[in-house]
């Protein structure tokens, strides 16, 4: 029998707020943090929940929506819908990664186990 994760999906439509996602790190000097999309600036804010601070602004793909993280807590995926795109963030870092182009718009995003 395969582990399940668990997984956090988030669709949006136009959406010009934000989008939170809680991310809990098992690193000795890692915190809790939120991953929040800012779809206007082309960001995300990335929100230290331990104190409730911003600790750092990343800037990813055009009209950012959608975020999923993965299993381990290692990556952050930012569906990017004007920039028909998806953003891969490493936690560890709180830096772009890579940038993965679609032909299509993509909004929702699932990451699994395997």
């Amino acid at each position: 029998m395969h582990q399940v994760n668990k997984i956090l999906v988030l669709f949006t439509a136009n959406m010009v707020a934000s989008l939170i996602v809680l991310l809990s790190t098992t690193a000795v000097f890692a915190a809790p943090f939120a991953y929040i999309t800012n779809q206007g600036a082309h960001s995300v804010s990335v929100i230290d929940l331990a104190n409730n601070q911003l600790v750092d602004t990343i800037a990813v793909g055009k009209g950012p929506a959608g975020v999923a993280i993965d299993g381990a807590g290692h990556r952050v995926y930012i569906s990017n819908v004007d920039g028909r795109s998806v953003s891969v963030i490493d936690t560890a870092t709180r830096k772009l990664i890579n940038e993965i182009a679609f032909d299509i718009a993509p909004v929702g995003l699932a990451v699994t186990h395997d």
